[in-house]
């Protein structure tokens, strides 16, 4: 977290965009907690392949039974990334 945090050093506006990967989470994490041990951030916006993708208005807005069987049933079925999301 050290490099993060130093990274961002005079930063005040993050944008963090990242392929889905298993690291995902463990990325956007730590770069949240680099951010707020920074501690003047003005803007963080994080924004993941897998939302920018997939995650339409049209979608998101369907009928429940709709949407269940689009993401790929129930939670516990969803990969390591999508659950993450």
């Amino acid at each position: 977290m050290a490099d993060v945090t130093a990274a961002l050093k005079g930063v005040r506006r993050i944008y963090f965009s990242m392929s889905l990967s298993p690291y995902y989470t463990d990325a956007v994490s730590l770069m949240g907690a680099g951010a707020r041990a920074q501690g003047d951030i003005e803007v963080f916006v994080d924004i993941s392949e897998y939302e920018q993708s997939f995650m339409t208005f049209d979608k998101m807005t369907a009928p429940e039974e709709e949407r269940r069987a689009w993401l790929g049933g129930l939670i516990a079925n969803w990969s390591p990334q999508q659950r993450a999301h």
